[in-house]
């Protein structure tokens, strides 16, 4: 098996993870809600729950929106520069991107260690 084959399979896994885990979750706020309401005691933790989960399920389904190339992309006004420009733009890009991805890795080192 291929590394691209590997990464491409491995991608869509994530992303079912991640889409059973957004599923599981909305029936834990479900019996937050009903619990609040009907016995007035609520799940304890269930915002906390969902505030990690949803960061959790953006990261595990990244690699297939990478993968699939079905980013959100705004190129309506890049398209109109010179195929020159548009490379180096791209490549600006490039590297903010590796910027931001380096911030996130040096900012939370010392919680991940």
């Amino acid at each position: 098996m291929s590394l691209i084959t590997f990464s491409d399979k491995l991608s869509k896994i994530l992303m079912v993870v991640a889409a059973a885990w957004a599923f599981g979750l909305s029936f834990l706020v479900m019996a937050a809600i009903i619990g609040r309401g009907l016995f007035n005691t609520p799940i304890h933790g269930t915002a906390e729950m969902v505030a990690a989960s949803i960061v959790i399920i953006v990261f595990l389904q990244a690699g297939y929106a990478i993968r699939s190339r079905s980013m959100l992309k705004a190129d309506f006004l890049v398209v109109k520069f010179p195929e020159s420009i548009q490379r180096i733009l791209l490549a600006f890009g490039y590297l903010l991107g590796a910027c931001f991805f380096l911030m996130i890795i040096t900012g939370g080192w010392e919680e991940s260690i």
